[in-house]
């Protein structure tokens, strides 16, 4: 791998440094030591990169790789850190695509989020809603899942009044995007439903779950899984209010569905 554009200061000592530890950190991933080991290499290749003023894809490749290892020890304002910078480098990458860099962002926001760390993940989403309404208009499907991945972060976390415009504003999107029959729209419109459901809009959350179930129905077909799992939906719905019969129905749908057409 070639190596960046280096500081006219940084001398060839610090460069073998750096191609030193940089080596030994991503050999000992490959041959799968202890996590202790990749641990050391990864932080002191790290520290010579900083000492040699070298910002390149190998560098930030070691960040992505000793953050993961500290969200796994529970040590979130270090792996955040790490992120951070990995992100910082990222950004500045002359080879790295919008599309490539906005998604390592949601990469990293699902690793937070997974983690417990919902603070700095709902920066990262926020982030990324902010770079796509840059650019109204384009990456509209892009836009739809940022928005709906904020707004099942803050869901998760029982912020229902928050994630509901988000929810709202997802099912939009993709009627526009896709038109009002699409698969697409009746993942959106079920998101809402269960947030209606939880939120005591018991009318609305009824109506958005069987808006779900007939598009998909009309688009895949009776024994589609996505069918099967609208049509469970209705009968844990029914069966939460108390209403046995409907509850029961459905029921017998989820059966006949599941049976394979001969």
């Amino acid at each position: 791998m070639l190596l960046a554009a280096l500081p006219a200061t940084v001398g060839a000592e610090a460069l073998s440094s750096w191609e030193l530890g940089s080596r030994r950190c991503l050999e000992v991933v490959e041959q799968g030591p202890g996590v202790s080991d990749i641990e050391r290499h990864c932080a002191e290749a790290l520290r010579q990169a900083e000492q040699a003023g070298i910002r390149n894809a190998r560098v930030a490749a070691m960040m992505d790789r000793l953050g993961g290892i500290y969200l796994r020890q529970g040590r979130l304002a270090e792996a955040e850190r790490l992120s951070r910078a990995e992100l910082g480098i990222r950004e500045q990458l002359p080879g790295e695509s919008h599309a490539a860099f906005i998604e390592r962002i949601r990469q990293q926001a699902a690793l937070f989020w997974s983690r417990g760390g919902y603070a700095y993940a709902e920066s990262l989403y926020r982030r990324v809603l902010a770079i796509h309404q840059k650019k109204p208009g384009q990456q509209e499907g892009a836009m739809a899942r940022s928005t709906n991945d904020l707004a099942l972060l803050l869901w998760n976390q029982g912020r229902y009044g928050e994630a509901e415009p988000l929810f709202r504003r997802a099912l939009a999107i993709e009627e526009k995007r896709l038109g009002p029959d699409h698969p697409g729209v009746a993942a959106a419109a079920n998101n809402l439903a269960v947030l209606c459901e939880q939120s005591g809009r018991l009318e609305e959350a009824e109506a958005l779950y069987h808006r779900s179930l007939e598009i998909r129905e009309k688009a895949l077909g009776p024994h589609h899984p996505e069918v099967i799992g609208s049509l469970n939906n209705l009968v844990l719905f029914y069966r939460t209010q108390g209403k046995a019969a409907e509850a029961d129905r459905y029921a017998n749908r989820v059966a006949a569905a599941s049976r394979k057409p001969r």
